[in-house]
């Protein structure tokens, strides 16, 4: 499986994620030399795993994922969408969080 590209729909709850081939790595930059934390914890790194894992069909209860429940909230009016390739053909999946075992749309692109 190589992942193309991680979005949501409508458009503008995070930016869209395209993958390239070979190795991919998430690293945290800080926009605004206004914020006075030196960490980079926050800023959504281990959130888009978590993306990708939702999209793949995961749990979304508070016991199985606790970041991903609490951000919740925040995602209900979006759908996730993970396009994706196995074996030359290219797929999407799309889940909603506000009705995450039942919003589920799987295809070829």
């Amino acid at each position: 499986m190589f992942l193309k590209k991680l979005y949501s729909e409508p458009i503008g709850l995070f930016p869209s994620i395209e993958f390239k081939d070979g190795i991919n790595v998430i690293f945290g930059k800080k926009d605004k030399e206004s914020d006075k934390k030196d960490s980079l914890n926050g800023i959504g790194k281990s959130l888009l795993i978590d993306l990708i894992d939702f999209t793949l069909l995961s749990g979304v209860r508070a016991d199985h994922n606790p970041r991903l429940h609490k951000a919740k909230k925040f995602m209900e009016d979006h759908v996730i969408v993970l396009e994706f390739e196995v074996d030359g053909k290219n797929y999407v999946i799309k889940r909603s969080s506000k009705n995450p075992n039942k919003d589920i749309e799987f295809g070829v692109m």
